[in-house]
């Protein structure tokens, strides 16, 4: 099982470090304050790639759908918000990036 640390504990381990820091050698700590790290530096990664896709779409197209932002806010690929990145550079429209779905994209992406 992988070591986790919830949020609402983090006050009393925070006292608990400060007043013995010997416990920072107890591998679970280790090994779970370096999983939420990692978590944390993921998230911001992904919030970051995103913010910059929407701010990108808004300055190339100027009105961007409510529902491509939400599309865009609720990808967790980071794989993929590089490819609608790389897409808007040679966007001549919003439909170009893919990142608008029609009945004709729907079709196709159901049939692979």
């Amino acid at each position: 099982m992988k070591p986790a640390i919830h949020k609402e504990t983090l006050p009393y381990i925070g006292q608990l470090l400060r007043e013995m820091p010997e416990m920072w050698e107890i591998p679970f700590f280790k090994d779970a304050l370096n999983a939420s790290q990692q978590q944390g530096e993921q998230q911001g990664e992904l919030q970051t790639q995103q913010r910059i896709l929407i701010r990108q779409l808004q300055r190339k197209f100027t009105q961007v759908p409510e529902n491509i932002m939400q599309k865009i806010q609720s990808t967790t690929d980071l794989e993929q918000l590089d490819n609608w990145l790389d897409q808007i550079v040679v966007a001549k429209s919003l439909a170009d990036t893919g990142l608008m779905v029609t009945e004709k994209n729907d079709k196709t992406m159901n049939n692979q």
